[in-house]
């Protein structure tokens, strides 16, 4: 997607609210990744996002 967008991965910035799914692909793929969390206790996990937000208002604040 990145490649047919022009874009180079560290102009990106990945958002999910799964550690597991959206996060850990994001890690995969060298993207930057904002975690947003919505309450689920998904609990430890070894996947480490970049940003954590407490909702999709707070993403300008990472912008």
């Amino acid at each position: 997607a990145l490649a047919e967008l022009e874009v180079a991965p560290d102009a990106t910035i990945h958002v999910g609210d799964s550690l597991h799914a959206d996060i850990a692909g994001a890690n995969a793929m060298g993207l930057d990744s904002a975690w947003l969390d919505i309450g689920r206790d998904e609990g430890p996990d070894e996947h480490v996002p970049t940003y954590e937000l407490a909702s999709l208002e707070a993403f300008e604040t990472i912008v």
